[in-house]
C-alpha cells in the first residue's frame, strides 16, 4: 500500500522518534482498510489481528536529488524500517511502471524502459520493472534489482607453503 507522506502530515524523511504515535495509528488504520479492500480480511478488526504484516504500507515523497525519482519509507509491523525492504522495493518499482498509480505520479511519470532509482533512509535502490498487458490488466514480466552491501570484513590469509 502506497500513500503520500503529506496526506498523513509527514514530510517523508522522519525518523521513528519524529512521528507522532497518532500518525502511526492512522497509517495502521489505512493499512487495515486496504487489507479489507483487497479481500484478505473480512473486517477492519480481523485485518489488524490476523494480518498484521500484510499488506505493507509505505509513505512516499518527492526527492530533491535529481538522480532519485522519489523517497520511500516503509512500515513493518507498525515500525519504521531502517532501510527499505526488498519485497517492498519490487512492488514500488512495479507501481512506478504502471500508469495511474501514486508512485508513478510522484516519480513524474511512469518509469518504464529505464531503471528506477529511489532514496530511502539508508541510501538508494535501483530496480527496473518490465510490465506487460494481458486481458486483466498489467502483469509483471520481470523485475531486476541491484543492491549494494556494506563490507563486512577485510583481511589477509596466510597459507603455509608446504
Amino acid at each position: 500500500l502506497f500513500v503520500r507522506a503529506r496526506d498523513f502530515g509527514l514530510k517523508g524523511r522522519e525518523s521513528a522518534a519524529d512521528i507522532d504515535p497518532t500518525i502511526l495509528r492512522r497509517l495502521e488504520m489505512a493499512r487495515a482498510a486496504a487489507t479489507v479492500a483487497m479481500g484478505l480480511a473480512p473486517d477492519f478488526f480481523a485485518a489488524g489481528r490476523e494480518y498484521p504484516a500484510t499488506p505493507k504500507i509505505s509513505f512516499l515523497s518527492d526527492d530533491d536529488d535529481p538522480a532519485c525519482a522519489l523517497h520511500a519509507r516503509a512500515l513493518s509491523m507498525g515500525r519504521l524500517h531502517p532501510a527499505y525492504p526488498g519485497t517492498d522495493a519490487i512492488a514500488l518499482a512495479c507501481a512506478c511502471a504502471a500508469e495511474g498509480t501514486l508512485p508513478a505520479e510522484l516519480a513524474g511519470k511512469p518509469v518504464r524502459g529505464t531503471p528506477l532509482t529511489f532514496s530511502h533512509p539508508s541510501g538508494t535502490l535501483t530496480l527496473e520493472a518490465v510490465l506487460g498487458l494481458d486481458p486483466l490488466g498489467w502483469k509483471v514480466d520481470e523485475v531486476i534489482m541491484t543492491r549494494t552491501a556494506r563490507p563486512l570484513m577485510r583481511g589477509d590469509v596466510y597459507i603455509p607453503e608446504e
